[in-house]
């Protein structure tokens, strides 16, 4: 009696148990559904919030970024506005410099014309000898720095004597040209003085005397028989 009601609850029981574990499972079924849903939608809450803020950060960026440009633009037009003042105080500079210079050249006219004038051709011209220094000196008009044909070919004549008495190696040549008080600008005066000197130098070029012995020298203001446009040639030894 007693076992056979022992086998009746067992099997009672078992059914029940079977229940209980069932429902169990399917609640915690049910309960990993509601996390996982609940999950899905923070996730998508969360990258909806993470995409927003990425594209607020880049439109901000963008922002700056034309702003930085326009105010680089607004600097450069400024600069370039600067310039072009400053070209224009510097054009204004340079039209009164030049309106001051044609006035000087209006003022001085008369002196440039006349610097201009004492570049000319020469046409009468005294050669003289001076034995007692070994020298010759050439006499210029108030208006020429050029040497005549006829002074050019008696001058290479002396000088080729003179190479022929000291030799090439040993002559030494000292030209000598006078300043004229008569320029009222120095510099013309100088410029005169040493276009003559020159031009007698050049003589010394087609023969075998080396221009390294060859000195020219300016004389200031002195006369020679009450002339002041001379050019001496001395010849000595080195």
């Amino acid at each position: 009696m007693s076992d056979g009601g022992e086998e009746d609850l067992s099997s009672v029981a078992w059914p029940g148990f079977v229940d209980i574990l069932s429902a169990v499972i399917i609640i915690f079924v049910f309960f990993v559904m509601i996390i996982s849903l609940v999950l899905y939608h923070h996730m998508i809450t969360y990258k909806a919030r993470v995409i927003t803020q990425i594209e607020e950060q880049f439109k901000k960026e963008k922002e700056s970024q034309t702003s930085t440009e326009e105010k680089d633009s607004d600097e450069a037009v400024a600069d370039m506005i600067a310039t072009i003042e400053v070209l224009e105080k510097q054009l204004k500079a340079m039209e009164e410099d030049k309106t001051v210079m044609e006035q000087v050249i209006s003022d001085y006219k008369q002196e440039f014309y006349q610097a201009r004038a004492e570049f000319d051709e020469s046409e009468d011209q005294i050669l003289k000898l001076l034995p007692e220094e070994n020298a010759v000196i050439v006499f210029f008009d108030k208006q020429s720095i050029s040497l005549t044909a006829e002074v050019k070919e008696t001058l290479a004549q002396i000088i080729n004597e003179k190479i022929s008495e000291f030799g090439s190696d040993q002559l030494a040549i000292r030209i000598e040209s006078s300043l004229s008080p008569a320029f009222k600008i120095e510099n013309s005066a100088r410029q005169l003085s040493v276009a003559r000197m020159f031009n007698v130098r050049n003589l010394f070029l087609d023969s075998d005397l080396p221009s390294a012995q060859i000195t020219p020298t300016l004389v200031d203001g002195f006369k020679i028989d009450e002339n002041f446009n001379w050019v001496k040639v001395i010849f000595k030894n080195k």
